[in-house]
């Protein structure tokens, strides 16, 4: 499966607000570093066979540490 930021939504948590979710808006920004861990669960929506939506809700301790 090919994600692409800019095609398609792609949320995960703050980790400095609580119930804030903040958008991955493409590859190369440090939000895409802790986008996805091994063993995470992602609620994944479609549209006509194509990926429009990606959440991430849960909390992970890989990747980037910071916002």
């Amino acid at each position: 499966m090919s994600l692409e930021p800019s095609k398609m939504r792609i949320l995960i948590p703050s980790r400095v607000e609580a119930r804030r979710e903040l958008l991955v808006a493409d590859k190369e920004g440090p939000r895409w570093l802790r986008a996805f861990c091994e063993g995470d669960e992602v609620d994944i929506q479609f549209e006509n066979n194509a990926i429009v939506a990606v959440n991430n809700g849960g909390y992970r301790v890989c990747g980037y540490k910071g916002e």
